[in-house]
């Protein structure tokens, strides 16, 4: 289930990490939260959201619509996706 990040599961979201030797391989939450801040404030449609099993938070996501991002322009990016490295490799999805 996606869930809109919000102030109350801001810091959850913060800590959410991968794997180590994923870690090459994604931007950390807060730089993808702080991009999410500037692609708004642009006038970019960017969502960040968190990733919930039931009531566990275990990923994150970012999904963002390219009007002028200039990537893949009048398509929708999934800009990151992220599972928390407490469930990855134990094929939930």
């Amino acid at each position: 289930m996606f869930k809109r990040y919000y102030n109350r599961n801001y810091f959850d979201v913060l800590n959410l990490e991968v794997h180590q030797t994923k870690g090459i391989f994604i931007a950390s939450n807060s730089i993808s939260l702080a991009e999410a801040y500037v692609y708004d404030k642009n006038g970019d449609f960017i969502a960040p959201l968190a990733v919930y099993d039931k009531e566990v938070l275990v990923g994150f996501v970012m999904i963002a619509y390219d009007q002028k991002i200039g990537i893949s322009k009048g398509n929708y990016l999934l800009f990151r996706f992220m599972i928390d490295k407490r469930f990855q490799g134990l094929r939930l999805f």
